[in-house]
Formats: structure tokens, C-alpha cells, sequence
């Protein structure tokens, strides 16, 4: 290979690293032990967040709500995932749906069925979903 002849050579600086270093994302490894040791995941569960699409959500939701972290990380990588092979798509209002269940108004073995609701029933809301 040959030297680029025709844009001029950039000085690397000290400055211009530690600002590409503090803007690195966070390494895979780093980030199952934060989620291990900041939600308290296990870390078969914590895998699987970080596996799946929704792992923002999950940071999302319990930023949000005050439910469990590991209820949160089950609903999002188990029970949306089965909702899905049926052929649920549910995931337009979780985050409403799971600050309702941090305020009492339903319990968690009523999301699946709330979930399912809401994806059949587009443009509902979710306290006409509640009172079904």
C-alpha cells in the first residue's frame, strides 16, 4: 500500500483520544456485569437481554417503573417472545403497561393477556384494555 498522497497527514493528539475513548461503547463483557451486578440479573437472564433487541427497553422500563429488574428482563425475552409466535405484536405500549403494573393497577400475570389485547385492538388505550 501507498501513503495517501493527496489529504495531508492529521496530527493524533492526547485530547483527540480521550475523546474517542470516552465515546466508545461499552464492551460486551462490561455490560453483562453491569446488568449482573447494577439489576441484579442472573446471568442466564442478563445474556439474554443483552442478546436480544430489546435491551434498551429494559434500561428504559426500569429507569420508569419500580417493578423488579428481573420481571422486566422475563416479560421482554420470555413471554414477548412467546407472544410473538403467536403472532403478538406487543410491543407499542410496554412501557405504559408496565408502569401501570409499578402503580398497582394490574398484576403481572396479566401482561401476556394485556399485551394481547392492546396488539388486537390498535388505537385502544390501555385502561380500556384494563377494564376488559
Amino acid at each position: 500500500m501507498y501513503p495517501e498522497t493527496d489529504i495531508p497527514p492529521t496530527q493524533i493528539t492526547k485530547e483527540m483520544l480521550k475523546k474517542i475513548s470516552a465515546n466508545l461503547p461499552e464492551l460486551p463483557e462490561q455490560k453483562l456485569e453491569r446488568l449482573i451486578k447494577h439489576y441484579g440479573l442472573n446471568q442466564k437472564l442478563a445474556k439474554q437481554i443483552m442478546d436480544s433487541e430489546c435491551s434498551e427497553l429494559f434500561e428504559t422500563i426500569t429507569k420508569e417503573s419500580n417493578i423488579s429488574p428481573t420481571t422486566i428482563a422475563t416479560f421482554l425475552t420470555e413471554t414477548l417472545k412467546a407472544l410473538k409466535r403467536e403472532g403478538v405484536e406487543a410491543e407499542n405500549q410496554i412501557i405504559e403497561i408496565f408502569k401501570a403494573l409499578g402503580q398497582g393497577e394490574l398484576t403481572k400475570e396479566a401482561l401476556p393477556e394485556i399485551a394481547k389485547w392492546l396488539s388486537k385492538h390498535e388505537g385502544k388505550s390501555l385502561d380500556e384494555a384494563i377494564l376488559v
